[in-house]
């Protein structure tokens, strides 16, 4: 029977995964991809990296974002008729930030392989979101493909609930920051916001300075955008810096995508974070799974090392 590589209060059980080049680490709060290696190379920010000011997962760091990703307004919003008020979990900007299961202790299902792991939580009904969804994470790390996580949810109560999902890793390639590396991906639309960061509207990518759909420089700039107008069907992000033979790659299928430059982790990694709706998408309803009963959804993403 397989065992956790270790144990912290922070993080829980961490369980490994190996499969040809590539090394995983899945911690079981949050759900997080807490490292993803290939070679011995870093392609996401890891736990207790030292570039981190914390050892524990700061920045929501490879973390499942559910039932909501990114930000609520003031925690409020209205479903079919009914006010709802979620508490405020960011409040500098006095919004409910990235949903409820973070740092929430998910169980091992089943028994975990050398390269195959699945996790398991249930939000529960609360002041705020007073719906109960089945949370499943499965982690398949192939030796050809790289790391495949999949996340379903299931509405295990009577009523529609609302859902959003994303998932949040920094996605590396090579030591140093990210000023150097070139990142692209293929979104042409980006949110405009105020100074909460909350959405004002939407404008083109390239006219706010974020158009990477054929590849550019990061440098300094600041980002903190969600990007759309991903091709339907599927897309590709990648980062790579120069002199590196190979690109750290990742795909998703969703609407939506968060560019972060992780300032907060000087710079360590780019978040890119598959999202399922819009910030303040449960205000807009732009997007927004209606989760009926025993209804599912899934979102898968795929992180790989790939010749450059």
């Amino acid at each position: 029977m397989r065992e956790p590589l270790r144990h912290d209060l922070a993080n829980g059980d961490i369980w490994g995964l190996e499969a040809g080049d590539y090394v995983a680490e899945i911690a079981t709060v949050g759900a997080t991809l807490g490292r993803l290696a290939w070679r011995d190379h870093d392609l996401v920010v890891p736990l207790g990296d030292p570039a981190s000011p914390t050892a524990y997962a700061p920045a929501y760091l490879g973390k499942v974002l559910a039932p909501w990703p990114n930000r609520i307004r003031d925690g409020r919003y209205m479903w079919d008729g009914v006010a709802h008020e979620t508490a405020i979990s960011e409040p500098a900007t006095s919004t409910a930030l990235h949903g409820l299961v973070c740092w929430q202790e998910w169980r091992v299902v089943g028994s975990p392989s050398r390269d195959r792991i699945v996790l398991g939580t249930d939000v529960y009904p609360r002041p705020g979101y007073p719906f109960r969804v089945g949370l499943t994470l499965v982690a398949d790390l192939d030796p050809h493909v790289g790391l495949t996580l999949t996340m379903t949810a299931r509405n295990l109560g009577e009523t529609d609930a609302p859902y959003g999902v994303a998932f949040h890793p920094y996605l590396r390639c090579g030591a140093g920051t990210i000023n150097d590396c070139v990142l692209e991906l293929p979104a042409t639309t980006v949110a405009t916001v105020d100074a909460r960061l909350l959405p004002t509207g939407t404008a083109p990518a390239a006219a706010e300075g974020l158009d990477f759909t054929t590849g550019a420089r990061i440098s300094d700039r600041r980002i903190d955008h969600a990007l759309t107008g991903l091709p339907a069907g599927g897309w590709e992000a990648s980062l790579t810096r120069p002199g590196m033979p190979w690109r750290t790659t990742l795909r998703a299928d969703t609407a939506w995508v968060q560019l972060y430059t992780a300032d907060y982790l000087h710079r360590a990694g780019m978040a890119v974070e598959p999202m399922s709706c819009p910030p303040d998408a449960f205000n807009s309803a732009d997007e927004v799974v209606r989760l009926g009963p025993g209804a599912r959804h899934t979102l898968t993403v795929a992180l790989s090392a790939e010749p450059a």
